[in-house]
């Protein structure tokens, strides 16, 4: 009954049981917690006599190991582990977990009961502890999923998945124009266009100044790549405007197309209109909540996030963490930045080595996974999941002094329900010898795997083959990413972040990556720009190696400029196909580049198979620079004869213009002969003319986790 009340429906560990498993072998533990039947004051921190606290056995324990037992371990403030702890491991009683008791659960939440009906509504309501801070999310205990901070527009019926973000055009508001439209296209946009929007008159009836505690309201802004927070500071009906309290990040106006003109507004209590909603007013203490389900009030309890960081290792050598959960992390400020505070990680790592994390779940958390931050090297997170994330799974803020980082065997889900920065299920920099391998990827808003984004080297100093790559994504499962929020990313996504990085002495747009061996599928843009693997801001130096690419809605692959880049051995089918650009593959534009024609270009593009199912596409994207490139080997195909007859090569030419300059001598126009392409099983049939020419095997089942389950939405 404890446990209820504390909110994570598990087995309860009775004082029965503490007394049948106080026989255990427990030579491997040097000290128990339970935070039931423990006490920190007076105890020896042995099985029969535990302590109650992780933060006090980290007080007495610097080495050794601390057990945990199965139980949800509540926190009120952040564990430390630092530089007097080494060789110390963190884990689960193993007798608990052999008797079936599941994995300790580390929870930042407080919980809430003592709910009471509204009359003539579904809406509970109750009073909050006074001592508790306000979070912006909750979920209600013993019910997956998040509960939706009550909003306007209603979320209405775009509920057709579980999944949905309710992003769509059919679920948000669409403001009317910016406050100043710059006077040409040419022309920078005002400052002023940070500050709000003109809201249309055919929402003035749900945008007012009297909604209630207005200050508090906050409104989630869409532009292309990014949406952003902001707090509302005023409504003037006068003249439909809609202002922040401080300046966003991005101009409203700038990328209107791209982003649809698309806002929501959250934390309104006018809002409150819909199942799974809630609304904690701040001035009186009362929470409400319209379940979403039929519930006893009496028995109903909720569970309010408090802190931010459950766990932080600063300066530690020589930890290990297996077995155990981490819940409840709050969300941090939405409005503070581009990116979530690196800070507002359920996991916060810094200047730390020799880490390593296995069978750990961090899970149902306001802002980031795990955050390795700057100095932090050899670290291991093995067989673990992230899942129900505000940020990402995985996120490296800095590239400064991040090596050895092995990410392996992982199961990263549903990320980015908060923070739309540019959100990845993982974000990768790094130094040396940092890697993603065997991993499942899905449900991220924007980007699958994101890498780079942060000073590279000199070409100098080798091209591939030559150079030990600083980053491998190496078979991995990356699917359903994008979600149709935002626009411009990649399954695979590669930054230099500077557009100009070829100007500089000597030049840093070398990033040597290699992707290989993946598997990467069924993306959905907003507006436009969803591709498989996505190299952009002349990163060059990149490797992508006998992946499977398909059911993309933009290019299977998209070298945006750069050299030094080769693909090789890879499958692209079914590609281009959300209409935006209908290429299977993009080359070097103009598209953000200030030097254009003027910067890095060239790619090679052998022993590939383009396989196009439907409609006739473009090889090669429109308008794209297509200098310096190499295309052999090569085997195009389509099932519809029409369609093969029409594919448009780069440069808008014909199979046969394209071979008369040179280009694929020595590749094909038959059918590779998959074993099932409808069930997406791009296995080579023996008698392929794709083995013919070195066109490696596809390899699917090799992708992805194995053994790590997925876990549940």
């Amino acid at each position: 009954r404890m446990l209820e009340s504390r909110g994570v429906a598990m087995t309860v560990v009775s004082a029965f049981a503490v007394a049948r498993l106080a026989a255990a072998d427990t030579a491997v533990c040097d000290a128990i917690v339970s935070f039931y039947h423990g006490k920190d004051s007076g105890n020896s921190g042995t099985v029969d006599s535990p302590w109650q606290t992780i933060a006090y056995a980290l007080s007495r324990v610097h080495s050794g190991v601390i057990c945990l037992r199965s139980e949800v371990h509540q926190v009120s403030f952040t564990l430390q582990i630092g530089s007097e702890h080494g060789a110390l491991t963190l884990t689960a009683y193993s007798p608990d977990l052999d008797a079936g008791l599941g994995r300790p659960v580390v929870s930042g939440a407080a919980a809430i009961n003592g709910f009471s009906s509204s009359p003539g509504t579904a809406i509970l309501t109750t009073k909050a502890p006074p001592d508790l801070a306000r979070p912006s999310i909750l979920f209600a205990q013993g019910r997956s999923g998040w509960l939706q901070r009550a909003r306007l527009p209603k979320r209405g019926g775009s509920a057709a998945s579980e999944r949905a973000r309710f992003f769509d055009d059919a679920s948000t508001y669409h403001w009317a124009s910016p406050l100043v439209r710059p006077p040409s296209k040419s022309a920078p946009w005002p400052e002023v266009d940070k500050l709000g929007f003109v809201y249309n008159a055919s929402d003035a009836g749900e945008i007012s100044p009297d909604l209630y505690a207005l200050d508090e309201v906050q409104v989630l802004h869409f532009h292309s790549w990014t949406a952003f927070w902001s707090n509302v500071s005023a409504v003037i009906p006068e003249n439909k405007t809609l202002l922040f309290s401080s300046p966003s990040i991005s101009a409203i106006g700038q990328y209107e197309t791209q982003g649809g003109r698309r806002f929501i507004l959250e934390n309104v209590r006018e809002g409150l209109d819909e199942e799974g909603e809630w609304y904690w007013d701040s001035a009186t203490g009362t929470v409400s909540v319209w379940p979403r389900d039929s519930v006893d009030p009496s028995s109903f309890v909720i569970l309010a996030p408090q802190v931010s960081q459950l766990l932080s290792i600063f300066g530690a050598v020589g930890v290990t963490v297996t077995d155990l959960e981490f819940r409840h992390a709050a969300c941090g400020d939405r409005t503070m930045g581009y990116f979530p505070s690196s800070t507002a990680a359920a996991i916060h790592i810094q200047q730390s080595s020799g880490l390593h994390f296995e069978r750990v779940s961090i899970s149902d958390s306001g802002s980031l996974g795990w955050a390795l931050l700057d100095n932090s090297s050899d670290i291991s997170i093995v067989n673990c999941t992230a899942t129900n994330l505000g940020g990402d799974g995985i996120f490296i803020p800095s590239s400064t002094g991040i090596r050895d980082i092995t990410v392996t065997n992982c199961v990263i889900n549903n990320t980015g329900l908060v923070y739309l920065g540019q959100p990845g299920g993982i974000t990768l920099r790094g130094e040396s010898n940092v890697s993603v391998t065997r991993s499942t990827v899905a449900f991220s808003p924007y980007a699958g795997i994101k890498v780079g984004w942060q000073t590279g080297t000199d070409a100098a100093h080798g091209t591939i083959g030559e150079v030990e790559p600083w980053f491998r994504v190496e078979e991995n499962k990356i699917s359903d990413y994008g979600l149709g929020i935002l626009s411009d990313f990649g399954g695979v996504y590669m930054s230099s972040n500077d557009n100009l990085c070829f100007q500089k002495s000597p030049q840093t747009c070398f990033l040597p990556v290699r992707v290989h061996g993946n598997e990467i599928s069924r993306c959905k843009y907003y507006n436009y720009g969803c591709n498989g693997i996505y190299m952009d801001e002349q990163v060059s130096g990149v490797d992508v190696t006998n992946n499977v690419i398909y059911d993309i809605e933009d290019a299977g692959i998209y070298f945006h400029c750069g050299s030094d880049n080769r693909a090789n051995g890879n499958v692209f089918a079914a590609c281009g196909i959300g209409g935006s650009k209908d290429a299977v593959l993009g080359g070097c534009n103009a598209g953000g580049n200030p030097t254009w024609p003027n910067l890095p270009h060239g790619f090679n593009f052998t022993q590939n198979i383009v396989y196009i199912e439907d409609a006739a596409r473009l090889i090669g994207t429109y308008a794209p620079d297509f200098r310096d490139v190499m295309f052999d080997d090569n085997v195009y195909f389509s099932p519809n004869a029409s369609t093969l007859a029409q594919l448009v090569f780069p440069n808008f030419t014909s199979w046969a213009a394209w071979r008369a300059d040179g280009n694929d001598p020595h590749s094909i126009e038959k059918d590779p002969l998959f074993l099932d392409a409808a069930g997406r099983d791009f296995r080579l049939q023996p008698s392929s003319p794709a083995l013919a020419l070195g066109i490696p095997q596809p390899n699917q089942a090799a992708a992805g986790s194995h053994g790590t389950p997925l876990p549940s939405v």
